[in-house]
């Protein structure tokens, strides 16, 4: 993947874009006596990102948020077996409307779900501990609808598409020391997927014609997944300060993430298995190094991982959302795999006035469909080659405290066309290879400086100075294509332009607790 960045404007590109959020969280909890509680716990939180340009006629508006409502009830059996169950219930939302002159277009993508899990956790002794529970989740998705207009005309898309689903699991854990240099823990999950009603299934010819519909009335079983997902984890101590750790999970996923690549906006959808769409399956290794040094101050590991995934999900090439109008929306999706491998490195010092931690990841994540970039292998939309973070403290005594975090990230693989060519008055885009071209990597520093202070009301109080992207590095949030010009004067014009968020954002926090 080769970077576009010489075609693209980056000039005033805070100046049009707004962001705002907020999060409200609620927590209580009750004694009932010594050997029972009951947690309460809310959460609203919404981001919305919008963009405009009155130049080029274009609007853009992104609001995604999550709603939860969880209720668990803790027992203590006694000191030795506890037993946690909850009841919670989230819904989360993503919307993204765009328009330019006067055409607009709309999706809509959402999951509410209800959950009862009950975990038990058993502790035999300091060596040995098991761990068990049971879940079941009520899903219903809304997997992506679609609204257009041009004017006054509105098109129809028909009533928003809703799927529903069941999932169980149940899982047993284990986790034993049998000697002070070994460690193992092994565990296994079994879990079952249904698609349930009401749904319409539309049976289609080989020319893609509807031909007939099984109706599926409410709670109806459609289809239903099955999947075994064994675990083990091995440590051993090869000296009085270092280790190798070994590891194998198995995991299936039910509910997939799908991009719509055209867009390098951040529009992810989520769907769930259907008799179309087969759960993903995934295998992966991993193999790691610990060490710890100057008496355990200083923690440094090398680890590498292996991933193999099957029945991986993507949009079919050039598919747009209104092609699913009256239609199920599993047609839209075609089928391959994957893998990803990378290795990861980690070095923290947690003791004395510096006190901080280094990590870098080196990484591929790949993808092959057989009717995706002509059977070719890609990168996968999260595909990121470099990942690297430093956090770092210094508290030199007394009431201050300074910090400094820099992160950095290759940039993300996105579809875009390269040339453009005018056919019969209309003009025709050659697009690279799918992933083909990557936004400009991300980076930022972060700063800040807390000063301790001491009231009689308060148990703890500070003040937090800091500076947000201190450098106000220009990180690419969306590419648009702004048009000037006219096909009939033969002067159009056709220029890629970055949008970004955060520019260098100062703040003063006060934190309290009574």
């Amino acid at each position: 993947a080769r970077p576009l960045f010489n075609n693209i404007e980056r000039a005033r590109p805070f100046r049009n874009s707004r962001l705002y959020f907020y999060d409200l969280n609620l927590k209580v909890n009750y004694r009932l006596n010594s050997n029972n509680r009951v947690f309460l716990s809310g959460y609203l939180g919404r981001d919305v990102f919008a963009y405009s340009n009155k130049k080029s006629g274009l609007e853009v508006t992104v609001p995604w948020g999550n709603s939860i409502l969880a209720a668990r009830w803790n027992h203590v059996f006694n000191r030795r077996l506890f037993l946690n169950t909850s009841l919670v219930f989230s819904d989360f939302r993503f919307s993204f409307t765009g328009k330019q002159a006067d055409f607009s277009v709309g999706l809509l993508s959402g999951i509410r779900d209800l959950t009862l899990k009950s975990d038990l956790d058993i502790f035999r002794n300091s060596l040995h501990r098991i761990k068990a529970g049971v879940l079941y989740t009520f899903h219903t998705f809304t997997p992506f609808n679609t609204t257009a207009s041009q004017g006054n005309v509105s098109f129809d898309f028909g009533n928003p598409v809703k799927l529903c689903a069941n999932e169980y699991a149940c899982y047993a854990e284990d986790e034993y020391e049998p000697t002070d240099w070994l460690l193992i823990s092994a565990g296994i999950r079994a879990a079952l997927f249904q698609h349930v009603g009401p749904f319409d299934r539309y049976l289609k010819d080989g020319l893609g014609n509807i031909t007939d519909t099984i109706k599926y009335k409410r709670l109806q079983s459609i289809v239903a997944y099955p999947a075994l997902e064994p675990r083990l984890m091995v440590r051993i101590k090869t000296g009085e300060n270092t280790s190798i750790k070994a590891s194998y999970t198995r995991n299936n996923q039910f509910l997939h993430l799908a991009s719509l690549s055209p867009l390098s906006l951040p529009t992810d959808l989520w769907i769930p298995s259907t008799s179309i769409i087969k759960p993903q399956l995934g295998n992966q290794f991993s193999l790691g190094w610990f060490q710890n040094f100057h008496d355990n101050t200083i923690e440094g590991s090398v680890e590498a991982y292996y991933k193999n995934m099957f029945r991986q999900v993507e949009f079919k090439e050039g598919y747009l959302p209104e092609e699913s109008i009256k239609d199920n929306n599993d047609y839209a999706f075609t089928f391959g795999h994957g893998e990803a491998y990378g290795v990861e490195f980690f070095l923290h010092k947690k003791a004395g006035k510096f006190q901080g931690w280094l990590g870098y990841t080196w990484s591929k994540t790949l993808r092959t469909f057989p009717e995706i970039n002509g059977g070719r292998t890609y990168y996968a939309p999260f595909d990121r080659r470099h990942d690297a973070s430093l956090v770092f403290s210094y508290a030199p005594g007394g009431k201050w405290k300074f910090g400094l975090v820099w992160v950095y990230g290759t940039g993300r693989p996105i579809t875009l066309p390269l040339q453009r060519y005018i056919m019969e008055n209309q003009v025709s885009n050659i697009y690279s290879n799918r992933n083909g071209v990557r936004l400009e990597p991300y980076h930022r520093l972060d700063l800040s400086a807390t000063l301790s202070l001491k009231t009689r009301r308060l148990s703890e109080s500070s003040l937090v100075f800091a500076v947000f992207n201190a450098y106000s590095r220009l990180n690419p949030f969306f590419l648009y294509f702004d048009y000037s010009g006219s096909l009939s004067q033969n002067n159009l014009q056709v220029q890629a332009k970055q949008v970004s968020l955060f520019p260098i954002i100062p703040s003063v926090t006060w934190n309290f607790a009574f």
